[in-house]
């Protein structure tokens, strides 16, 4: 995920000094009492899976499947913008699924990515589902077939906190809808995993409830507006943002409803593992330790393995890939080497 600093709030020439700052307190005022009142992660329905066919796997098909966002904007700029971009109220995702019922790898997308053709080779998907999992790999939000062109550069995450908020609710509504609908078919569990921005968006849903078994967030970076704040050192549109007034703790405090070191962990520590690149300038380790940190506690850990290379140049993937292998053998969810081979 590139980022930089680039306010819109910072940018309006014409508010006067103060302006930005207040409006994003009133972001952090008006998400958190969404939060507290049970609005911002609303518990969705099952949904329905309407599918298609791409190719024959052995053992099983590649499908594409979608189903209807049902989320709720709170926000009347953030339904504004979904009126606008109706694409973004049906979700999609690639299904390499089994013939038969089996554990599934949800894999979640970077910034900018979403094309399931792509997806499949970031996240070896024929490599998991030779191991005997099913594996889904959604669009986020405003991402792939939910931007409506290929071209259109992804406007979720942003520095706006309504669009922010809302586009990771919106996010962790559809996971949790998908889940439901892979639940009802008889996976024995769900696993979430995500790189970058999939990672932190993984990262969060691990604390809106126990949906999913397992976390697996890699890459993730632990605070967007933290993240975006260290990108924009030195830059002219941060020294706009301090010039009106905004400085990191009012910028994330408007944040603060879906980050996720502000909020409490849903998973048991021993069902979250972490995985960060030596060489990330990106989402430096630092945040893959946070996240660790965050998710431990006096009786057991959450696992970190930290893996050559950097954050698009993952020269050491595979040992991220292996470690996650046996972070789900040691779960069981890998199935025996015989049912996988018979896949």
């Amino acid at each position: 995920m590139g980022v930089a600093f680039r306010s819109r709030t910072a940018q309006r020439g014409k508010a006067g000094r103060g302006d930005a700052a207040q409006r994003l307190a009133e972001s952090a005022r008006f998400y958190a009492d969404a939060d507290a009142r049970g609005a911002l992660f609303r518990a969705p329905e099952r949904p329905e899976l309407l599918e298609r066919r791409r190719r024959t796997l052995e053992g099983g098909a590649a499908l594409d499947v979608e189903w209807a966002s049902t989320y709720e904007p709170i926000h009347p700029t953030y339904a504004a913008r979904l009126a606008e971009r109706s694409a973004n109220r049906t979700a999609h995702a690639r299904w390499l699924r089994h013939a038969e019922v089996r554990p599934v790898l949800v894999c979640l997308h970077g910034w900018g990515g979403g094309l399931p053709a792509i997806e499949e080779r970031a996240f070896v998907a024929r490599w998991w589902y030779r191991k005997g999992m099913d594996v889904v790999l959604p669009a986020l939000p405003f991402h792939g077939a939910r931007a409506g062109s290929v071209l259109r550069r992804p406007s979720f995450p942003s520095t706006d906190p309504i669009v922010s908020n809302e586009g990771f609710a919106q996010a962790v509504h559809d996971l949790r809808a998908l889940a439901a609908a892979l639940r009802a078919r008889g996976a024995p569990a769900v696993v979430l995993t995500g790189m970058s921005l999939g990672g932190f968006t993984t990262t969060l849903a691990a604390t809106v409830d126990t949906t999913f078994d397992a976390a697996i967030p890699m890459i993730p970076f632990a605070s967007l507006p933290r993240l975006l704040w260290d990108h924009g050192s030195g830059t002219p549109a941060r020294e706009r943002a301090k010039a009106q007034g905004i400085d990191l703790p009012t910028f994330e405090a408007a944040f603060a409803a879906t980050s996720p070191l502000r909020r409490t962990p849903r998973l048991d520590p021993t069902r979250v593992l972490v995985l960060a690149a030596d060489g990330d300038a990106v989402t430096p380790p630092h945040h893959a330790a946070e996240i660790r940190d965050h998710f431990s506690n006096d009786v057991a850990r959450a696992q970190l393995v930290a893996f050559a290379g950097a954050h698009l140049l993952q020269v050491g993937r595979g040992d991220a890939f292996r470690a996650m292998a046996r972070f789900l053998g040691g779960h069981g969810w890998l199935p025996s080497r015989k049912t996988a081979k018979g896949a």
